[in-house]
């Protein structure tokens, strides 16, 4: 007969990546402040949100009568870190692509980018005009002397 007693072994996997992801975070904020030359903290958000939600539910489970469902808490505390570190992530993405001029996500020119595009094959068209024009003059007129 199974033992139909749950030990919590099926939330392992839970805590695994609820810590991956945090500590995923903290590479990603290391790499960057060495990147950006930015002083690191480690006390990033995702981190302080993430000891805050730990130290409730601890405190919680401590001062209740009746204890908390902490894989629950674990779920939800797993996914929050998720979306706040993909959010992290493509901000950071959105930001570092900007400023190198480089589109990702707006892949669709826009009127302002066609018209530097425009711009910048009428600029040798009327330059060659000019000079046509110039040598022009200077065959009508004769040599300057």
């Amino acid at each position: 007969m199974l033992n139909t007693v749950d030990y919590g072994q099926d939330t392992y996997i839970l805590w695994f990546f609820y810590f991956m992801f945090v500590i995923v975070h903290q590479t990603i904020s290391i790499q960057l402040c060495h990147v950006t030359l930015d002083t690191y903290t480690p006390f990033t958000r995702i981190y302080l949100l993430n000891f805050t939600g730990l130290l409730v539910a601890s405190s919680w489970s401590f001062v209740s009568a009746e204890p908390i469902n902490a894989e629950i808490w674990l779920i939800v505390l797993t996914v929050a870190t998720v979306l706040f570190q993909w959010t992290f992530v493509l901000k950071i993405i959105s930001e570092i692509t900007t400023i190198l001029k480089i589109r990702v996500f707006r892949v669709k020119p826009t009127s302002e980018d066609k018209k530097p595009l425009l711009e910048s094959y009428q600029a040798p068209a009327q330059k060659v005009d000019e000079e046509k024009q110039t040598e022009a003059d200077t065959d009508a007129t004769g040599p300057i002397n």
